[in-house]
């Protein structure tokens, strides 16, 4: 059964469950943060203010934006649980 059907199904059977849906949008939560803090570190490397920054530190810096994108690439493969809305 997909996730979101559980979910739904969880959610008007008054089995909530709260700590699950604590979790789901605890989650939901950071993955925003993690997709809006990559644009906003992308944006700053592409900004002209970033050229004059040392190669060991650009490539340092790289490094974590590869594990940043790699981390929401992974979440995005569970956008079901992340996106999921009450039903109405």
């Amino acid at each position: 059964m997909a996730i979101k059907v559980k979910l739904d199904s969880a959610w008007t059977t008054n089995k909530s469950m709260d700590a699950v849906f604590e979790v789901r949008a605890q989650a939901e939560n950071a993955y925003n943060v993690l997709q809006e803090s990559i644009a906003r570190i992308n944006e700053k490397v592409a900004s002209a203010s970033f050229s004059d920054v040392d190669a060991d530190i650009k490539a340092e810096g790289q490094e974590i934006i590869s594990i940043l994108t790699q981390s929401k690439n992974a979440l995005d493969g569970h956008a079901a649980f992340l996106t999921w809305r009450q039903p109405k």
